[in-house]
């Protein structure tokens, strides 16, 4: 009996280890009989439990009181109940997104542009996360950004978001844009504020950073502080200025700042929902450690 329990696990071990790593490559083409999606990237096997409701803070309340332009949310999954609080409040709100732009830093520097594109679906737990195919197409005309799927494939900033979207949002398609850091600050303002003007009216953007990297929670809190009070001001040159130790991407936030400017005609207002630090999460606040905001912006009346 004990020899056919432990077969019986080895290959239940086996078919595992077997589905994990076949989902795992660069991506898969949906079935013939499904002609709507040009191909998937692979589910990145983020567990489903990440999306369970969490206790929402009062501040979430604005999202049902007035329409998010854009937002800003951690792509650090240690961080996972902002992103699951931030998309539940989308779906509660005025008027649900039917598109949201991901904006992020391209981290592995790869592509053949400096803003990648792409339209393929993402996977997720949930089923297939739609791409919004006709922005993507008019975006890469107006060469805002350049097809590049295989770049996106690995890209967390971009996938670490997708199951969150399409549990909350099952019906909300994305655009995905990973930004390579050699912008500059013209590119980047320029950037969000082509994506306002050629998006529809039911599109917002929300950006995909991590703030303060590898410093103690007190340091960082103190760099946090700084990167808040710019935002604040829309103080654009002094984001750019930016390092790892504030924030890992300056652009992808000045494109959403830009955006959400655009989309408002300057008038709009920043609210902080949450603010959290992995060393404070951890009880090592002495490490070096990783923050994270979850950010809304909405119309000033």
């Amino acid at each position: 009996m004990k020899r056919v329990s432990l077969a019986l696990l080895l290959a239940l071990f086996a078919i595992g280890f077997f589905w994990t790593f076949s989902f795992s490559g660069r991506h898969a083409i949906q079935k013939e009989n499904d002609r709507s999606v040009l191909g998937v990237h692979a589910d990145r096997v983020i567990q489903p439990e990440l999306v369970q409701v969490f206790p929402s803070d009062e501040k979430t309340k604005i999202f049902v009181e007035k329409q998010v332009v854009g937002g800003v949310v951690p792509h650090h999954l240690l961080a996972a109940a902002s992103l699951a609080e931030f998309f539940s409040a989308l779906s509660n709100s005025k008027n649900p997104p039917a598109t949201i732009i991901i904006i992020g830093p391209n981290h592995a520097e790869t592509g053949k542009g400096r803003v990648i594109t792409g339209k393929y679906a993402w996977g997720t737990p949930f089923g297939n996360l739609e791409t919004d195919v006709e922005l993507v197409d008019t975006l890469v005309k107006n060469g805002v950004a350049v097809l590049d799927e295989e770049s996106l494939e690995n890209e967390h900033a971009v996938y670490s978001l997708t199951t969150f979207s399409k549990y909350f949002l099952p019906k909300t398609k994305i655009v995905p844009l990973a930004l390579s850091a050699n912008l500059t600050l013209n590119d980047a303002k320029a950037l969000g504020k082509k994506i306002a003007q050629l998006a529809g009216e039911r599109t917002i953007v929300v950006g995909s950073i991590d703030f303060s990297h590898y410093l103690s929670t007190e340091r960082s809190n103190q760099k946090d502080q700084e990167t808040l009070e710019a935002i604040g001001k829309k103080d654009y040159r002094l984001l750019e200025s930016y390092g790892n130790d504030h924030l890992d991407s300056p652009d992808a936030l000045i494109a959403v700042l830009s955006f959400v400017e655009e989309r408002t005609g300057g008038k709009n207002a920043l609210e902080m929902i949450r603010h959290t630090n992995s060393g404070l999460m951890q009880g090592k606040e002495s490490a070096p450690g990783t923050s994270h905001f979850e950010l809304g912006f909405f119309p000033e009346e």
